[in-house]
């Protein structure tokens, strides 16, 4: 059962939320199925998930999974992180102004209009 902020609530087998949802998804509907062991039904959702970072900007890079029992909450952190940066500078990256060429500068004057007032019912 899946409890939305609108007050709805939802129950399926699987659900899926968030940027990279419908991928997930896509993996969820082609290879879930009743009765998963645990071990199957973590590797389903570390898939599933994979989906939603692989093809998703906003996704993230790593896979946390939570096994949820009655009284008992496993958390895996870090399960699985395949996009790790091959390259990185401990101490970062400078860039130096001089190095930045402008090459055409726009300007544009933004009005501001005064806050819409509230609807009076009576």
């Amino acid at each position: 059962m899946e409890m939305q902020h609108d007050g709805n609530s939802y129950g399926a087998p699987y659900l899926t939320l968030g940027s990279g949802s419908l991928s997930a998804m896509a993996v969820l509907e082609a290879h879930y199925k009743e009765n998963m062991t645990e071990e199957e039904a973590v590797k389903l959702v570390v898939t599933a998930i994979e989906g939603g970072v692989y093809h998703d900007l906003y996704s993230g890079s790593n896979v946390d999974v939570s096994i949820i029992k009655k009284g008992k909450v496993e958390y895996l952190r870090n399960h699985k992180h395949d996009n790790k940066k091959m390259y990185a500078k401990p101490e970062g990256y400078q860039f130096k102004k001089e190095r930045v060429q402008v090459l055409e500068e726009y300007k544009h004057l933004i009005e501001v209009t005064p806050a819409a007032q509230p609807m009076q019912i009576d």
